[in-house]
């Protein structure tokens, strides 16, 4: 079986405090994972891991059947940028910068043109923001910053998208949008991993899994 991404056996520690222990998962292509569990219990660490964010302490991470663990910063930075799309659970945004601005600063770290500007724009005009592009972000309401922030982790076509809380704080019309914009994403053979405390959007996922103390636990659907 050909997975986007594995996670083999990944144990993650501060000290003396072991936070993910023996954590394996595998994404395949246009599946959606979706990660539920109590706050604190390490779902954005896994999730940081899996985005090579932060370095597990045992375990390996697989990314389209390479092993990562040898890989120096640089390769790793390459890596992130274009294999994987981040959304945030704070957006993240940068307030003296435009929506469009904003959206096109993946493209801008890695240094890539005018077709990025156009599919920027594309993208925020599928989101509804086509009236907003020269917006600042405390110039919009809470589910437009998450459009925006939706947007700028599709600009450079990844490979798999990990979203932390996405639907965190809007309202059920709201959530539901941003809900099938990322679901979206999976019919098109791309692979998606959200970490949510909304059962509404776990149940959607195509599996589930559960992170209690520090053991992730398959579910299948909800």
């Amino acid at each position: 079986m050909k997975y986007l991404l594995e996670v083999r056996q990944v144990s993650k520690c501060y000290g003396e405090e072991r936070i993910l222990t023996d954590v394996s998962l595998g994404l395949q292509s246009g599946q959606s994972l979706a990660i539920t569990g109590q706050s604190g219990g390490g779902k954005t660490t896994l999730l940081s891991i899996i985005g090579l964010l932060q370095q597990a302490t045992y375990g390996t991470v697989i990314i389209a059947g390479h092993d990562t663990g040898g890989l120096g910063p640089h390769d790793l930075t390459a890596l992130r940028a274009n294999y994987f799309g981040f959304v945030f659970q704070r957006t993240r945004l940068v307030h003296s910068l435009t929506a469009l601005e904003n959206v096109m600063v993946p493209a801008w770290l890695t240094r890539q043109g005018k077709s990025a500007a156009v599919r920027a724009q594309e993208l925020l005009s599928r989101f509804g923001m086509e009236q907003r592009l020269h917006y600042r972000p405390q110039e919009l309401s809470i589910g437009q910053l998450r459009r925006v922030a939706l947007a700028r982790a599709l600009l450079l076509r990844p490979q798999v998208i990990l979203a932390d809380e996405p639907t965190n704080d809007l309202d059920p019309a709201i959530a539901a949008e941003v809900a099938d914009s990322l679901l979206e994403i999976c019919k098109e053979g791309k692979g998606l991993i959200l970490v949510t405390h909304d059962p509404a959007l776990a149940a959607r996922a195509d599996v589930n899994f559960y992170l209690q103390q520090g053991c992730l636990t398959k579910q299948g659907r909800i």
